[in-house]
C-alpha cells in the first residue's frame, strides 16, 4: 500500500531525510577516508550543522503548524447537534455523580506526632490493609525500626516489599 502523504508531511519528510543523511555520512562514511575530519574545516562543519538544525526546526514549526490547521481527517464526521428539547418533553436528569474513592483511615485520636509507639501502630494498621510497602531507606533501616520483612508478613501475608536506596 503506498504511503499517502500531504504536502506538509512530504516537506517534513524531505527535510528530515536530508538531516539524517548528512548525519550518517558525516559519522560513518567520511571518517573512513579522512580520519582527521573535520580537521581545519571545523568552523565550516559547525556552521553547516547549525544551518541544518535551524532548517529542520523551522520546517517542523512552520510546516507542522500549517499542516495541522489545514489537515482534514478522513472518515471523521462532526457529531450532529442534539435536537432542541420540545416544549412537551421534560428536561433530562443529569447522570448521578460518581462516588469518590474511600479515604485513608484517619490517625488515632491525639495523633502520633512525636510518639514512636503510636506511629508504629498506625504503620502496622496501614500495612495490614495494603498490597505493597515501598521504602527508600538504606538497607536494614526498616528492620531497625521494628518492621522487618517477616514482621510485615505477619501483619499481612500477601504484602509485597519494594525498596530503593541511593
Amino acid at each position: 500500500m503506498p504511503l499517502a502523504l500531504t504536502g506538509y508531511e512530504l516537506g517534513l519528510l524531505i527535510v528530515a531525510l536530508g538531516f539524517i543523511a548528512f548525519a550518517l555520512i558525516v559519522a560513518l562514511v567520511i571518517p573512513r577516508s579522512r580520519p582527521t575530519f573535520p580537521g581545519k574545516r571545523l568552523p565550516i562543519f559547525i556552521a553547516v550543522c547549525i544551518g541544518l538544525f535551524a532548517v529542520q526546526m523551522t520546517a517542523v514549526l512552520l510546516l507542522a503548524e500549517v499542516g495541522e490547521a489545514d489537515e482534514h481527517v478522513v472518515g471523521e464526521q462532526p457529531e450532529p447537534a442534539p435536537p432542541p428539547p420540545s416544549p412537551s418533553t421534560p428536561p433530562a436528569e443529569p447522570p448521578p455523580a460518581a462516588e469518590p474513592p474511600p479515604a485513608a483511615p484517619p490517625p488515632p485520636a491525639g495523633g502520633a506526632e512525636g510518639d514512636p509507639a503510636a506511629g508504629k501502630e498506625i504503620f502496622g494498621g496501614l500495612v495490614a490493609q495494603a498490597d505493597a510497602v515501598f521504602v527508600n531507606f538504606k538497607p536494614g533501616t526498616l528492620a531497625a525500626l521494628g518492621f522487618s520483612y517477616d514482621t510485615l508478613r505477619s501483619l499481612n501475608p500477601r504484602i509485597v516489599l519494594a525498596g530503593s536506596s541511593g
